[in-house]
């Protein structure tokens, strides 16, 4: 995100955050770090003046809670958090609890979805596939931000959302 559009795009309609995603490829795990702790740094400030929070999404390079937290104590700034995307974690191994434990100090937003295996990530309703929801739920604070990702139109086996909206309402009302 480069120069001050996107902040402007984010805080014109009132949204609290932006997530963005390390982007470390096949870098070493601190070369990686440092990357996108310079990054984040570099757009801090910016962010701040719109009002909205520079997210760093546990995801591709940086899928553990862990490693997101890494990147985190390399920026200290107020504007700066952590999304946790709960598949993703799952997908580097980390328990749930471990993860909330590495992100719980600058946890700003959960995304939760569920898969039927960590090598088919076709979308399932909340709660039927594979990963900890109700375990990952438990965890979080009464006013932690969760959403719901689901990401049908790259799995055209996946069930309608339209059909599964009041379900999956219900199970994150009832946080699991």
């Amino acid at each position: 995100m480069r120069g001050s559009a996107g902040f402007s795009l984010a805080a014109d309609p009132g949204a609290r955050y932006v997530r963005v995603f390390p982007h470390g490829g096949d870098a070493p795990a601190a070369e990686a770090d440092v990357r996108a702790a310079r990054r984040l740094a570099a757009v801090a400030d910016t962010a701040r003046a719109f009002g909205v929070g520079v997210l760093l999404e546990t995801h591709d390079s940086h899928r553990g809670g862990r490693d997101v937290a890494r990147v985190l104590g390399l920026v200290d700034h107020p504007s700066v958090g952590a999304l946790w995307d709960v598949m993703h974690t799952r997908l580097a191994g980390e328990p749930p609890a471990r993860s909330y434990a590495e992100l719980a100090p600058r946890l700003a937003y959960v995304q939760v979805k569920d898969i039927a295996s960590v090598d088919d990530l076709t979308p399932l309703p909340l709660g039927t596939g594979v990963l900890s929801l109700a375990a990952c739920l438990r965890l979080l604070l009464a006013d932690h931000w969760v959403s719901w990702e689901y990401e049908a139109p790259w799995f055209p086996a996946a069930a309608q959302f339209d059909g599964l909206l009041a379900a999956g309402g219900d199970f994150l009302r009832c946080r699991g």
